[in-house]
């Protein structure tokens, strides 16, 4: 009985979290859109820090066979273009994460209706709980 409760509680939370990044994007669509961007430029910057640590870090036969110097630093300056000048991309960019968000809100919607299909062919009589 403990993990029917538990499985409820997270699907309700799941729910609830996707309900609140629904209607902000309904609400404030242009704040959630340079947030998505800026967010996304931050982590560019620390994946770039990252592979440049890593490669400072290799011996210097290693890190002559690697692209991490490239790479963190293209990472680096792709995410400082999408943090600081995030107001241009999001004009360009508004419409694909708007899609984007939708499409994947359709596919996880998608899948969830596969899985109470299958739950009702295997005569589960307590479909509406997700038990995985």
């Amino acid at each position: 009985m403990k993990f029917d409760k538990l499985s409820l509680i997270k699907n309700i939370v799941v729910f609830a979290l996707l309900l609140g990044i629904g209607i902000t994007f309904l609400i404030s669509l242009e704040a959630i859109t340079n947030i998505v961007i800026i967010l996304f430029g931050i982590v560019l910057i620390v994946l770039g820090l990252k592979d440049i640590y890593s490669y400072c870090s290799e011996n210097a036969e290693d890190a002559a066979q690697s692209s991490s110097l490239f790479t963190g630093i293209t990472f680096i300056l792709l995410g400082l273009l999408f943090a600081i000048g995030h107001a241009s991309i999001a004009e360009m960019l508004s419409v694909y994460i708007r899609f984007a968000f939708g499409a994947l809100m359709l596919l996880l919607g998608l899948s969830k209706l596969q899985d109470v299909v299958d739950q009702l062919r295997l005569h589960k009589s307590r479909w509406w709980i997700d038990e995985s």
